[in-house]
């Protein structure tokens, strides 16, 4: 089981794990701890559990009753009927605002946006682990045609080197300085792969916000064995966060219906009061009780529920829009995926591997003068071009394999409630 992060104490884990020295870091980057490093540098993650926190407290609130309001008044009535100056006491009021039919509606509506912030919070962990794995497998791409440039590099340069071997045959001045060219060549093409793996180490540190003297060892590139069934991704799909977070607004702006409906008129207020006066020479005190209702003659405040329907209706729409394109992008991955591996297993093995064989021989054959430059040339150049091409096709399988990862949902990451 991989490694589960509590979004409930995911502040704390966050800033907790966010301080390392070299020492800590793995030994050999691999995707998941990459994954993990990275969900621990996510800005977007902390602002994530602010909106839950925040959705959280507005549920807390959303059945609790209005305030009630105090009116305290104080005249000179009393004192003028008695011949004396002076103000007292002489009205208290209590009001108490009655939300008939709101509090139900408020509550559910804010558990749909809690709900809603929940799956939003895993739609951004789903992005991140996305993005990781784009940045990791380009740094295993790119690491991999340094390594295969320098290869190349260090082969002429050795058929260049004066040695020990019997079969090492004299080559003429013009052979020697074509040689020369293609190992100038090589050192060119070495130059411009450092360039793209420097650039790829960057983007690597800044994602995971390593230290910019720090050099990450990584595991080469491998192929995809096989593509995963489409039933079951798709059966994965229908859980994706994207849409879940989707239908849980959905759901918050169908309620909202209700709560505009139960918004349109004011609350009707209960009021206890208690008035002090001079009744047959005599200060007294009176109480009563009273309600106080809207009476909608003039308006109706429609507007509220007729906006709250079309926010259900655009929610709606949204979520059939991203369903359908999750669904599409999907198929096309997927189908993109098992032709790439389908490719790289028979480039491997009708191209690849044959053209090993062949730059054996051609330099065997090459050095004991059996074969001309151009042959051997021909031949070295196939191989090199064979193995990017193949590097190539196995990067593009690891691309689209993240893209399926993404369309359907699958977190190598989880998020508990």
């Amino acid at each position: 089981m991989h490694k589960r992060i509590l979004h409930t104490a995911g502040a704390v884990i966050l800033w907790a794990y966010a301080s390392h020295s070299f020492a800590q870091y793995p030994e050999q980057w691999d995707l998941i701890s990459s994954i993990n490093e990275a969900l621990v540098q996510a800005p977007q993650l902390r602002a994530a559990i602010a909106e839950i926190n925040a959705r959280q407290s507005q549920l807390n609130e959303a059945d609790n009753w209005p305030n009630p309001r105090v009116l305290v008044g104080a005249d000179d009535t009393v004192s003028l009927e008695q011949g004396s100056d002076g103000y007292a006491l002489s009205k208290l009021d209590v009001i108490q605002p009655i939300p008939f039919g709101r509090l139900g509606a408020q509550t559910r509506q804010a558990q749909s946006h809690l709900t809603a912030a929940q799956a939003q919070q895993q739609y951004q962990f789903l992005e991140v682990e996305k993005n990781t794995a784009n940045v990791f497998y380009a740094l295993q791409y790119h690491s991999g045609l340094l390594a295969l440039a320098t290869e190349r590099h260090e082969s002429l340069k050795k058929l260049l080197t004066p040695g020990k071997d019997p079969l090492v045959r004299y080559f003429r001045k013009a052979e020697r300085k074509r040689l020369i060219i293609l190992r100038e060549a090589a050192h060119q093409s070495m130059a411009s792969a450092e360039g793209e793996y420097q650039e790829a180490v960057s983007q690597f540190r800044a994602l995971l916000a390593l230290p910019q003297d720090y050099v990450p060892s990584i595991s080469s590139l491998q192929a995809v064995t096989s593509p995963p069934s489409l039933e079951r991704l798709l059966e994965s799909q229908a859980n994706h966060p994207l849409l879940t977070t989707l239908k849980n607004s959905t759901t918050a702006a169908e309620v909202g219906i209700d709560v505009a409906k139960s918004s349109r008129r004011v609350d009707p207020e209960l009021v206890l009061f208690s008035t002090r006066d001079v009744y047959a020479g005599r200060v007294q005190n009176s109480t009563g009780i009273a309600l106080m209702v809207e009476v909608p003659l003039w308006n109706s405040n429609d507007k509220k529920v007729a906006r709250a329907r079309s926010q259900f209706y655009q929610q709606q729409a949204e979520l059939k829009i991203n369903r359908r394109n999750l669904e599409s992008r999907l198929r096309k991955s997927n189908l993109h995926l098992a032709h790439v591996i389908e490719q790289a297993k028979h480039y491997r093995e009708h191209i690849k591997v044959p053209a090993r064989e062949i730059l054996d021989l051609s330099s065997l054959g090459f050095k004991s003068g059996e074969i001309n430059l151009l042959t051997f040339m021909d031949a070295h150049n196939t191989y090199y071009e064979a193995q990017a091409h193949y590097l190539m096709l196995v990067y593009q399988g690891w691309l689209e394999t993240a893209e399926v990862r993404y369309t359907a949902g699958q977190m190598l990451t989880e998020v508990m409630p």
